[in-house]
């Protein structure tokens, strides 16, 4: 097992746009949120309405930065590491559920 290299971490942070991804994905939680506040308020919605809508965006946060960190990955070459094949054949079976 190889042992932690930030230069390989950083790489694959960058190649899976990363931060854009978190950026869009904060910004649209930030407008659902207000949305969800000002529809409790005028429509009268349960209580329970704004946690449940907080706790399922707090669910979805590790399934888009997995998703964009799957999708990142590159096709095996034939010159890769044994390392790196296994890493994109789990990614392409990842691939079928994280599109």
């Amino acid at each position: 097992m190889a042992g932690f290299e930030p230069q390989a971490w950083w790489d694959t942070i960058r190649r899976a746009r990363l931060f854009r991804v978190l950026a869009v994905y904060f910004g649209a939680s930030f407008a659902i949120i207000q949305l969800v506040d000002i529809f409790t308020d005028q429509l009268g919605l349960p209580d329970w309405f704004f946690p449940g809508a907080t706790a399922l965006l707090l669910i979805g946060l590790p399934i888009v930065v997995a998703t964009a960190l799957v999708q990142s990955v590159a096709s095996p070459s034939p010159a890769a590491s044994p390392a790196q094949n296994t890493a994109a054949d789990v990614a392409g079976v990842a691939k079928h559920w994280l599109t």
